[in-house]
């Protein structure tokens, strides 16, 4: 569609627009010709207030690589725009507080809590389960400090995202997350995870012994947070 008849005929004609914020790198219509000049030269006809929003920088702990996929402007190529883009790769590398610090909240996890093999009970520490679906962005593989919301509530946590190695084969990932001074039942519930910082890498361990020693550790590890 021509850029101007998409702002004369949809913004302002189906949509009824009279207020449309974008940023300065807008592009639309055929040709990807329109931009934000477009929309304030246009916008007086149908008493439309246009608004340009500058881009959002972060400075990063360390730069991305390939360094040349960087905004070239950044002080050390540590600053930044945000973007998808560096969003998602944030999170691949878990890189949770630069990823969240990008978003504006924590990085959700979204599931409904599912039966186990139960597990966490025979070993004292009981987790509730949550599928994730194979659209899900994932972090590495891991154990993260994270934050559960549950009935209306914050609730702290630790989460491992992962397959459980120690005790599963060929797996599908799952996120399983311990919530502590939290004792209820939330089978079937629906429960946002919240993912803040990565704390070690999953791995599997050469016994039951050895997995409990260690969510101990992490559970212990994750109190202090």
């Amino acid at each position: 569609m021509d850029p101007a008849d998409f702002v004369r005929n949809v913004l302002m004609g189906q949509l009824s627009a009279c207020f449309v914020a974008a940023g300065p790198d807008l592009s639309f219509g055929r040709g990807g010709k329109g931009d934000i000049a477009l929309l304030r030269q246009i916008a007086p006809e149908g008493e439309m207030e246009v608004r340009e929003i500058p881009k959002i920088r972060i400075d990063l702990e360390r730069p991305l690589a390939p360094a040349q996929e960087q905004e070239a402007d950044g002080e050390a190529d540590r600053s930044v725009i945000v973007s998808s883009t560096l969003v998602r790769r944030l999170v691949e590398q878990g890189r949770m507080e630069e990823a969240n610090a990008a978003l504006g909240m924590p990085y959700p996890v979204l599931g409904r809590v599912e039966h186990g093999a139960h597990l966490g009970h025979r070993i004292g520490f009981p987790t509730i389960n949550l599928p994730l679906p194979e659209s899900k962005l994932l972090p590495p593989y891991g154990v993260y400090a994270s934050t559960a919301l549950i009935r209306g509530c914050q609730v702290r946590a630790i989460t491992n995202i992962g397959c459980k190695p120690t005790v599963r084969e060929d797996a599908s990932p799952l996120a399983e997350t311990y919530l502590y001074d939290f004792s209820e039942e939330v089978y079937g519930e629906e429960v946002l995870v919240m993912l803040r910082s990565f704390r070690r890498p999953e791995r599997k361990f050469s016994g039951l012994e050895d997995l409990r020693a260690q969510l101990a550790r992490d559970i212990e590890d994750g109190r202090k947070m």
